[in-house]
């Protein structure tokens, strides 16, 4: 199960609480590549410049877009809401819109079945659980969908052919969104 204690799943391989501070994590993480861009992502949440000794390789090996995601959502923690389950909740929305986007304009019935047997397989599987471990689930569930929707977009408008450019405007903008988050 990819939750095994339910919401008292602690994080990864760190063993921290998934109500953690952003500073907690990012001090359990280490230099390792999440603790580097969550440190990145602190100090800009600081309205800091990053150290150009320590923290300038960082966004220059990796697409800062993670760090970038992060700054919003370490405000948010200071009220409150841990980053972990304000990251599992824009994830989930990422891919309740490419479900939403599948079942509205491809088939209403081809878009739910995969759908469905996409969550009662990836539920039970090391998959799903894959999402949820440490800093891996950060970037790749956010990352691929945004990917997914993206080409979903540029797909769509490829195969109706409506004339309508702007959906390709939408589909670019999302796969490079994807792109600055992961790669």
């Amino acid at each position: 199960v990819a939750l095994p204690q339910g919401l008292r799943t602690r994080i990864g391989i760190i063993n921290l609480p998934n109500n953690s501070s952003p500073e907690l994590i990012r001090k359990a993480w280490g230099p390792r590549d999440a603790g580097s861009l969550l440190d990145t992502a602190i100090t800009w949440s600081k309205f800091h410049q990053i150290d150009r000794t320590t923290q300038f390789w960082v966004v220059h090996l990796w697409t800062p877009g993670m760090s970038i995601v992060e700054i919003p959502l370490i405000w948010i923690s200071k009220i409150g809401v841990p980053i972990f389950w304000s990251l599992l909740f824009i994830t989930l929305l990422t891919w309740a819109t490419v479900f939403w986007f599948t079942w509205r304009y491809i088939s209403p019935i081809i878009g739910r079945l995969p759908c469905g047997i996409l969550f009662l397989v990836l539920g039970y599987s090391w998959d799903f659980r894959y999402f949820f471990r440490e800093d891996i689930f950060y970037t790749e569930g956010l990352s691929y969908g945004f990917l997914i929707l993206g080409i979903g977009f540029i797909t769509w408008e490829y195969l109706i052919d409506s004339g309508r450019y702007y959906s390709y405007v939408i589909g670019g903008f999302l796969v490079g969104v994807s792109i600055m988050i992961r790669y």
